[in-house]
């Protein structure tokens, strides 16, 4: 069934979806499109009050449970905190990524880093 909203979008009706982003090519673009939404939204707004952003990726090539972990680890070290005290990080979103390879499953988790200014480009 196809559906036609008041401002005029048209779109599917009627179609069961099973929200599994990792079996499903079609829920999982939809999953994708909302945390995008998501993720530009508070960027954006940090940004518009003068704050900065940077990204990074950690990788951990043997256990996936470890990755959390380490991740953990890192934030709680005096050098990583000293770091965050400098670069003024605020917070941040994460995102697990897991690929397959020649060299088998490798886990890595992405960050983007809020910051109170925008960090000067070296």
């Amino acid at each position: 069934m196809i559906t036609q909203s008041a401002d005029g979008r048209v779109r599917p009706g009627g179609v069961a979806t099973c929200k599994s982003v990792w079996g499903c090519l079609g829920c999982a673009a939809r999953r994708r499109a909302i945390r995008s939404a998501e993720v530009r939204y508070y960027v954006d707004a940090h940004l518009a009050t003068g704050g900065g952003v940077s990204f990074g990726s950690f990788t951990l090539a043997d256990l996936l449970a470890g990755l959390k972990d380490a991740f953990t680890a890192m934030r709680n070290l005096k050098v990583y905190k000293d770091g965050e005290a400098e670069y003024g990080v605020v917070g941040w979103i994460a995102a697990l990524e897991i690929t397959h390879g020649p060299n088998g499953w490798h886990p890595h988790l992405h960050v983007l880093f809020f910051h109170r200014e925008h960090l000067p480009v070296e």
